[in-house]
This record gives structure tokens, sequence and C-alpha cells, in this order.
């Protein structure tokens, strides 16, 4: 009787179950589609990474060193590698090899083989090595017998696999023969050693044994076979060539001879090599843990037990890639099939409670007929736990076949070519598959038990609404308060709380359940406000002022929804939780795709940046304002320095910027990057200009008209070690394009002539000379070109070109250095600087002599300022004197060898303008218009703080502080304190692929080394290639918008037909007191307005602000740094648009469908049936 009741309840209401089953099959089949999706998807991505990696690379390869041979280390080590290694990969390899390598053998009584008599060539040690050389003697056929060298292989299978052609003439020792051990010798080394199949050679060790010889029978010949792979393992590892001797492989075929070998030569050395040949196309995502497993079985003491172990291959590197990547996209993923499995079966819920609802009538009559409440529950409940059994069997099917016809959607189809998707369905699928329909399962017998339990009215007629137990005690409340606190616990990730009580491994398990406990709770409590709101609006409009303007019917609507509020609420929860869901995936996939982009462009800078650049600093002078496209690039100095806050200052990165072809367009840039554009950064950050000395154009050297105040003979370069003055004089100088360099004076005239004076007993005090350097390098003498340009010393190395200025030549500043000897005190005095022209010879008295002439004179004055070199140099002085000429008088003190100290026009006092990150101002203290101290290449500036900076690309403050300055100031303030040579930009910043093109060709023509190469558009593509983040993220997409379209307009649609059918007394009231039929449609469309309308603002609103609070958390569940550049919510609103505008048009022909049926009502039959 049970039976055939179910059985009739399932004929006469089988619309409304079938939508239900649709329902439950759709939260099935979503969770078991979902994990076989992503496994199909981890196959791509596993060949994706599989296809930047070489075959070679993959392949698994392993050496070591044992002796002696067939010991019992070694027989430990080979049977570890092939129990724990080589068998276990046998699944995964087309091939596996093994062999072994002896040390070297030399021919029997080598020393008598050497002609003693013979003489060394110059330079030469040996006679073997001085006479031996393989390249000439292989050409000429012809080996000397003390060039010979040999070793011993054994290649496992070496015969069954037939790796090596192999003409074996004697299985065995001819009789007669003493030979301990047989061998094959390579076809062409017999020839080339004249050696037969059935010669015995005698050899001998080079390391102490018992018994150092050996007589070895040539057994045969062996060729290299056609198994390439082979063939390069063998090559590779054992063929053995010197520029000197000739080695000759000898091939031990059998165990029992290799036995015999180990057995003669305890102490022999011999090197081990394994091969695994991985065949890629039997790697799948289904075997990855089982490859993690044996490849990290390698005991780790292996390296400390066994001379030379290494074990290479790339698998292991594409494993880490591919966990890295899954990861990533996973969380993200399954955090919106969470979220569309709550919307799902939240509907199924909603639907369920509208059947119940609907069958009220029916429940109270069968209560009426004495049936019982567990009787009435299991006729309602049978019928869905028939359903949930069949949709947890066919939903892993259902999802088989719609992710093969997804395989034909553009982007899959594209992304895999001629390449069928890898679907597998397994236990697991079933598991997800009925955790599925139990889910929905619950979501069915839940409402129908709180509705039996409560006590049944015979009428519906006046029946007050109560409120919702999840109202009633406030678990909604709890809910999201429960749910913010797990955000917040997330949010705080690295504390001891998380780490200690919940885990790091269940972090990214309550990511994933986060924003389904916020949506459902944000959501219930929002329907909590509603009715008060609509109650609230309805007692507003009802005042005796305002509804003079408003008509009763629309004053009455509203009393109708703040009244029968439950009987809204369902469906307003429905449209909330799917547009929130709409919402949240379009902003979701926008907001990574903005974000994606956004962190490589601030990762790279521009469209170009190239990095490592190093100009160097001999020859033709140039630098990157030479290149062809100044105006599409801007050049920068990156380094990272201290903060001398201390001994040892904060660490921080300094990037000095070309802030004159700084432009808005020049570097990716942010409104929330600073407060204003790159203009007001430009603005910030001016150079601070001085003006060097410039030299006349036309002049060829610098002069200085100097006095000494030390002992003279410091300055004579025939006095010092290694022909160097002890004392140099040095002038830093700089050309047209800003290129420093050093020219170094020849004070030993000078000198020569102080020393004489002092031999005659006469005063310098009075005596002033001129000392000259060259401007040119030409006219430089040998000495001073050779290193003192380039730092180079050898005298014919082709790097030691002299630097070649474009004049105009600056003067910047003046040091004395001591290059061999410790610093000594002493003064020098300086009365011009003079631009001068020469030498030019002359004959006086018969002698020749040479002068210079003087182009132009430049004055001194007290512009200078000591240069801060070091901590010795601030006891230096500097003084402005006249005494009968006006001269400045440098005075230091003492020092350590090649320290630079010295005086300059620069000056080092005054502080450089730098904008810096907070971080930067918060580790030392600082605010803004503070001066601080930084050492940069080991020189100190001054640096005031002018204003700070949250983000700049490329820069990450979460990591290290940073500050930016301008490019020349620090660059001169480096290159005047440099003793040779210069620093220039070592970073290029370029805007366009054109300008890029052209700045290769110059760093190439100019062969300038640089780094690495960073392109914002090819990171981008290679990102959104991955099949996890492209094809991942559409078909997400859609399964998201298709599930937002099914539940919001077949849940309308139901909620208006189980809601008409309630209401159609209340309809025909109206009709009957004179409502007409434009005041209903409008009623009908006010309610439905209110109530789709601010469900759907709300579900808008809520899923934008929950995807804007829990974004960061998703995509950076592992590291406790924040992400860099922040996100930026953004929405794809084309895709959103069309997705509810047509659910829109949908839902507008549901109420012209509901319209309808209000005006097909008949009065008199509805008074009537509810009179009954």
């Amino acid at each position: 009787m049970l039976i055939k009741l179910i059985i009739r309840r399932y004929l006469y209401r089988w619309k409304f179950l079938a939508v239900v089953f649709a329902g439950m099959m759709l939260s099935s089949s979503t969770m078991s589609g979902s994990f076989m999706y992503f496994d199909s998807l981890r196959d791509i991505a596993l060949d994706y990474e599989l296809e930047f990696r070489s075959s070679e690379s993959l392949d698994v390869k392993i050496s070591a060193s044992e002796k002696p041979l067939m010991g019992e280390k070694y027989q430990f080590l080979t049977k570890s590698i092939d129990q724990d290694l080589i068998n276990p990969l046998k699944s995964y390899s087309l091939n596996s090899y093994f062999g072994i390598k002896t040390a070297t053998f030399l021919p029997k009584d080598i020393d008598n083989l050497i002609d003693k008599d013979i003489e060394l060539p110059k330079g030469e040690t040996s006679i073997s090595t001085s006479m031996c050389d393989s390249k000439d003697q292989v050409s000429s056929g012809h080996i000397l017998e003390f060039c010979k060298r040999f070793y011993f292989t054994f290649i496992e299978d070496v015969d069954a696999k037939n790796l090596l052609s192999i003409d074996k003439v004697f299985n065995q020792n001819p009789d007669g023969l003493e030979a301990q051990v047989s061998a094959l010798i390579n076809s062409e080394m017999a020839t080339l050693f004249e050696i037969s199949p059935g010669d015995i050679i005698k050899l001998e060790t080079y390391w102490d044994e018992p018994d150092t010889s050996v007589n070895v029978l040539i057994s045969g010949t062996y060729d290299v076979g056609n198994n390439e792979f082979f063939n390069q393992f063998y090559e590779k590892n054992f063929i053995q060539k010197d520029s000197s001797f000739i080695f000759s492989n000898l091939l031990i075929d059998t165990e029992v001879q290799l036995n015999k070998l180990g057995n003669r030569f305890t102490s022999m050395n011999v090197d081990l090599f394994w091969i695994s040949d991985i065949n890629e196309e039997k790697i799948n995502s289904g075997v990855t843990d089982q490859l993690k497993y044996i490849l990290n079985n390698i005991p780790e003491d292996f390296s400390s037990k066994f001379d030379g172990f290494s074990f290479s291959t790339a698998i292991t590197d594409v494993l880490l890639d591919f966990d890295k990547n899954l990861s990533r996209a996973a969380i993200p993923m399954k955090t919106i099939l969470v979220l569309i499995s709550v919307v799902v079966i939240f509907f199924v819920f909603s639907l369920v409670s509208l059947i119940v609802e609907d069958q009220k009538e029916e429940i109270t009559f069968l209560s009426s007929r004495g049936a019982s409440l567990r009787q009435i529950y299991l006729i309602f409940n049978i019928e869905f736990l028939l359903m949930a059994v069949i949709v947890s069997v066919i939903g892993p099917f259902l999802a088989y076949g719609t992710i093969k016809i997804a395989a034909y959607l553009p982007w899959l189809s594209e992304m895999l070519g001629d390449d069928n998707v890898y679907i597998g369905i397994n236990y697991i699928s079933f598991i997800f598959s009925t955790l599925g329909g139990l889910v929905s399962l619950s979501a069915v017998i839940i409402p129908t038990y709180f509705f039996l339990s409560s006590r049944l009215k015979v009428s519906s007629v006046d029946e007050r609404e109560e409120q919702s137990v999840i109202q009633r005690y406030y678990l909604d409340v709890g809910f999201l308060l429960i749910a913010l606190l797990l955000m917040w616990q997330v949010s705080q990730s690295q504390s001891v709380f998380i780490q200690n009580l919940v885990g790091e491994n269940l972090i990214s398990n309550i990511v994933l359940l986060m924003p389904s406990f916020i949506l459902l709770g944000a959501g219930i409590v929002l329907l909590r406000i509603f009715p008060l709101i609509v109650r609230g609006l309805s007692i507003f409009l009802s005042l005796r002022l305002i509804s003079r303007f408003i008509p009763s019917w629309v004053i009455l609507s509203l009393w109708h929804i703040g009244r029968s509020s439950n009987t809204y609420s369902r469906m307003s929860l429905l449209i909330i939780l799917a547009a929130a869901l709409g919402m949240f995936t379009a902003s979701f996939k926008a907001t990574l795709d903005k974000s994606l982009e956004d962190t490589i462009a601030y990762r790279v800078g521009s469209e170009y940046r190239i990095d490592g650049l190093q100009i160097p600093w001999n020859g033709p002078s140039y630098n990157l304002n030479d290149f062809s496209s100044t105006d599409n690039f801007i050049s920068a100095f990156r380094s990272s320095e201290r903060i001398k806050a201390s001994v040892l200052g904060p660490p921080f990165t300094l990037l000095s910027i070309d802030s004159e072809n700084l432009k808005n367009n020049s570097v990716f840039w942010r409104d929330d990057f600073y407060s204003g554009d790159i203009a007001n950064i430009k603005s910030k950050i001016l150079p601070v200009n001085y003006e060097p000395i410039i030299l006349d154009e036309k002049s060829d050297t610098l002069g200085l008209n100097v006095r000494f105040m030390f002992d003279p003979s410091r300055v004579n370069k025939h006095l010092g070690a290694g022909g160097n003055p002890n004392l140099v004089i040095a002038a830093k100088l700089s050309d047209k394009n800003k290129r420093f360099y050093t020219a170094y004076f020849d004070a030993t005239d000078c000198g020569l002539k102080m020393m004489d004076n002092i031999r005659l007993a006469k005063s310098n005090d009075d005596v002033w000379c001129d000392i000259t350097t060259a401007l040119k390098p030409e006219l430089l003498n040998p000495y001073i070109r050779t290193g003192r340009w380039t730092g180079i010393t050898k005298k014919d190395d082709p790097r030691n070109k002299p630097f070649e200025p474009k004049f105009p030549v600056s003067l910047h500043s003046i040091f004395i250095t001591a290059p061999s000897t410790n610093l000594q005190p002493g003064a020098i005095d300086i009365h011009k600087i003079m631009s001068m022209k020469g030498p030019e010879d002359y004959v006086e008295d018969g002698k020749e002599f040479s002068r210079y002439q003087t182009i132009k004179e430049h004055s001194i004055n007290n512009n200078w300022k000591v240069l801060n070199t070091s901590s010795k140099s601030l006891a230096d002085t500097l003084v402005f004197l006249e005494d009968g000429k006006e001269f400045l008088r440098y005075q230091w003190t003492d020092g350590v060898t090649r320290q630079l100290r010295g005086f300059s026009i620069y000056n080092s006092e005054i502080p450089l303008k730098g904008v810096a990150s907070e971080s930067f101002r918060d580790v030392i203290n600082a605010k803004i218009g503070d001066v601080v101290s930084i050492t940069v290449m080991s020189n100190e500036f001054l640096v005031e703080i002018v204003d700070t900076i949250s983000y700049f690309p490329t820069l990450y403050p979460d990591e290290t502080p940073f500050l930016i300055t301008n490019m020349n100031d620090i660059l001169s303030g480096i290159n005047v304190r440099k003793k040779q040579g210069d620093n220039q930009a070592n970073e290029v910043w370029i805007q366009d692929l054109e300008s890029m093109n052209s700045v290769r060709r110059d760093l190439d023509r100019k062969e300038i080394p640089f780094g690495s190469i960073y392109s914002s558009e090819g990171s981008l593509e290679a990102q959104k290639i991955d099949p996890l983040v492209f094809a991942g993220w559409q078909t997400l997409l859609l399964i998201s918008f298709s599930t937002v379209a099914l539940v919001s307009v077949v849940g309308f649609f139901i909620h208006s037909r189980v809601s008409f059918k309630k209401r159609n007394l209340e309809f025909a009231t109206l009709k009957s007191i004179g409502i007409s039929k434009s005041q209903i449609i409008i009623l009908i469309t006010i309610e439905q307005i209110l109530v789709i309308g601010l469900a759907l603002g709300l579900g808008i609103i809520l899923g934008s602000r929950l995807s804007s609070t829990i974004m960061p958390y998703l995509v950076n569940t592992d590291s406790s740094s924040s992400l860099v550049p922040p996100m930026v919510n953004s929405v794809q609103w084309y895709d959103f648009s069309l997705v509810f505008g047509s659910i829109g048009i949908l839902f507008l022909m549901i109420i012209i469908y509901t319209i309808s049926s209000v005006f097909r009502i008949s009065i008199n039959e509805t008074m009537r049936i509810n009179l009954k």
C-alpha cells in the first residue's frame, strides 16, 4: 500500500520531482566532475611542464666512485641503487644501463721506454708530456709506446642487449698463454695501437698494489652499435680523451673476468654510472606521488658514504613546479566550485521547501486520517532517498560525458590540438558523487523534518508565519561570526595559534570553505534585515501626510511582503546567493587576470627591462644616451646597500633613475602607488647640480702648478717599488658623455728639482713647478698607459685598451694614493689649474727641451671640498690661502696602501634628494625632511627624505626597504671617489618593442655584456598558456554562469507557480473589491521588483565585497608576505551583463506569465474552493 502510494505521488508530482532530481544530479555531478576535471587538467598541466624540458634532462643519472671492485661497499651500493631506484623506475623508462670504468693503467716498464737523454723543451717538466701530442699522433697513425694509456670498462648485459657490435675470437684463454684477464678492444684503437685478437698486452698500475702488473688477453674487438641513447651514455662516461696521451678502452664482457680484475687490484678506484631513459609519455598526474617517492628514496647519507656520489634528473624540478602551480591554481578554482555546490544545494533545499509547503493540505489530510508523522516523513523522503542513490551512481558518468564534450570548447580544443583529454572514473569519483548525493539529500530531508515536526493547523487561512529555527536562535549571526573568525585566523596565518592548533596544511581547507561561510551567513543576516526594511517602509508610507500621495494597493503590496517574509525569504536568499556567485566569479577571474598582469608589469617595470649591464670603461667613450632610442627608455642604477645608522646598518635597495627622461608612460604605474603621478616623483628628486672645471676643448694636457710639502723623493718614479712612485697624484675627469676616467700626473721632474735643492742645502719654500698628465690616451707614456687606465696589468691583454674620451673634458677631483706602501702624512699646495697643449720640442744652447703651451688658466677658489673617502679622510684639511699668490693647501694624515684621499668640486656634504618607502622610514624611525646617511658602493652619502612612496615597480617594500634617488647624483658621487674607471647605469627600462630591438642591436654592436631581458608581454603570455590558469578558469566561468542562470530562473519559476497557487484567494478577493487589471499588474510588478531587485542588488554587492576581501588569501595562502602590488578589484562586466541581462529577460517573461494567470482566475470558483 505504501509503495503504491509513493508511485502515485511520483506520477502526480513528476514535474516538481524532476526539477528536484535535476538539482540533486547537478550537485552530485558537480562534485564528482570537479574532481575528474581537475584530474584531467593535472595531466594537461604536467605535459605542459614536461614540454619545457629536454628529453635528455629528464633522464635519471647516477654516478659514484668506490673501491675495491666487487667489494662489500661496492656490492651494497649497486644493490641499493638497483632495488630502490632503477628497478622501480622501469615502469616509467624505456631502458636503463649500468657500467663501470677503472683507473688508468700504464704500459709495463714504461720508464724503460723513455729515452732519458732527451733534452726537455723550455718550460716542460716531463718527457712524456713533452713528446706526447694525441692529436698529432692520431693524425699520423703512429703512437709512441710510452704515450699509450689503458683502462677497463664493464657494461652490464652488453651482449644480451646487443649494445655493442662484438667480434669475439677467444671465449677463453688459449692453452699455454699466461694471461690473468681477457678483454675486448675497440677495432679503431686496435688498429691505431697495432694490437690484434690473441695478443697479450702487459700493463701496470701507477698506484701501489701487491702485484702492480697484469697480462691482458685481447679476446676480440668491438664497435659502437646503433642504439643512439646508449651510444651517448657510453661516449660521455666511458670514452677518455687527453691532449697528450691516447687512451684505449678495454671492455670486459663477463662478470667472471670482472671478478678476476677486482680480486687482483684491491686498491683500484672504480667509477660507476647508471642511467634510466625516462619515457615522458608514461608520466601522468596519477603517478606523480609514486615518482616523487621513488626519486626521494635515495638515502641522504650516500653522498658522505660514497666518493663522488651524484644524482641528477630534471623530473624532480618538473614535479616541484607542477605541485607549486597546481596548489596556486587549484585553491581559487576549488573555492568557486565549493560556492557553486553551496548554491546548488540551497537551490535543492528551496525547491523541496516549496514542494513540502505546496503539499501542506495533503500532509494535513494524511495526519487527519491517522497517519503518524514517521509514516508521513517516510512517504516524503523515501522518494528523495531513491533519487540520491540514482544520482550518486549516474553522477560520475554524466560528469565524464560533460567533460568530454567540454573538450570541444574553443579554449580547450585549441590547447589540446589533436590530443584527447584524459578522463578517468575511479572510486574517488564515486565517493565525491555520493558525497554530493548525501549533501543534497540532507538539503531535502532537513526542511521536511522541521516542517513535519511543527504542529499542523487544519486551515492555513490567517495563519501567522513563524520565524525559522535559524533566525529564532540567531544561528545566522553566529554562523557569520564564525566565518569572520575563520577569515581573521587565515589573515593571521603566521600566528602561534594557527601554527600550533590548526597547522599549515589546514589553512588551505579553511580558505576553501571560508567564502561559502561568509556568503551564507551574510545572506541570511540580510534576510533578517529585509522584512524590517519593508515593514518600516510600509509604516512610513502609511502615514497620513504621505499616504495621500501613495495608492493604497502599493502600500498593500508592501504590507503583504512584510507579513509574508518567509514566503519570499528562500527565493530572495537563492537569488542573493546566485547573484553573489556570479559577481564573485566574474570579479574573481577578472581580478586574478588583472592581478597577474599587474604583478608581471610590476616585476618587469616597463614593457621591457634589461638588467646586469656592464658598460666597459676602456675603449671608445659611450653611454646609454648614445643609443638610437633615447626618448623611449630610461636608464637606472640599482644596488643593494645599507643605511649607515650603525656600524652595520639595515639593508635597503637603492634605485637611482634617470629622472630627466622619466615620463608617465615610461614605467608601469597605478594611482595607489603614490599620492601623485610620475611627474611629482620627477620634481622631488631633482639633481643637486655642481659645476666641474671644463677644460679647453683644444687642450690635450692637464697641468697643475704645485708646491710639495713632503719628501719629494716620494713622487720619483725611479725610486718606488716596481718603477712606481711611492706617492701618485691623479685627477678624476669626465668627458662629454659623462664617462669618468683617471689621469695620473708625472711629478718626477718636479721631485728631482726639489731633491737637488735639498742636496745643495737650498730651501724649497718658493719652489713651484708644473706637473702634467695627458688627456688623450695616445699621449700617455707606456708606463702610465699600461694598467692605469683599465686596471689590467698585462700589457698584451686585449682588454688593455686605453679609454678614449670625447671632448670637452671636465675636472672633478684631485687625489693622492700610495700604490705600494702605507700612505705617509703630507701636504700639497695648488696655485693654478691649466688647460695645456704639447709638448713641443725646442733647442736652447744646443740642448733639446720640451715645453707645454698653456691655453687657459683656471683659477683656484674655496669651492673645493675634502673628499669623504674613509674614516681617515675626516682628519684631512683643505684651506684657501694667500701668501703672495692664492692657492689651496691640502693636508692629509696617514693611511693604508692604495687608499684614495683628495678633494673635489663635488660636495658630499650637500644632501641628495630621495623618495623612500614607508618601510625605509620605519626601520630608522625617520620622518619627511630628515637627512640620513647611507653607504653606496663603499661611499657615504647624505640623503634628505623628501617624500614617502608606497610602491615603485621592481621594488618590494615588504622584503627590503627601498630608496629612489637621481641617478646622476649617485653616479657622480661614486665616480669622483673611484680610483679607476667609473660606474654607469646597470639597467635600462624600455617602453616598446621597436625601441627594445634598437637597444639590443646597440648592445650587441658595442659588445656590452648584460644579464637578463624581461618582457611584460612574454611573461604574461607564458602565464596565460598554463592550462590550470587558462582552460581551468574559462571552463569554470562557464559552469558558474550556467549555474547562476539555471538556479535563478528555475527557482524563480517554481516559486512563482507555488506562490501564485497559494495566493489565488487573495487575487480573487482583490478583483472582487474592484482592483483594476492595471493596478494588479503594478502591484505584482512592485512586489517582484522589490524582491528580485533588492536580492540582486544585495547579491552583487555581497559578491563584490567578498571577492575584494578574501582574494588576497586565496592567491597567497602559503606566504606571509602581502601581494605586491595589491589586488585591484575588477569585474568582467561584459560577461556579467550578458548573463544577468538574459536572466532578467527570463524573469520578466515569468512575471508576465504570472500576471496572465491572475487574469484567468475565476472569482466564483476560487471562492467556492476555498470555502470548502
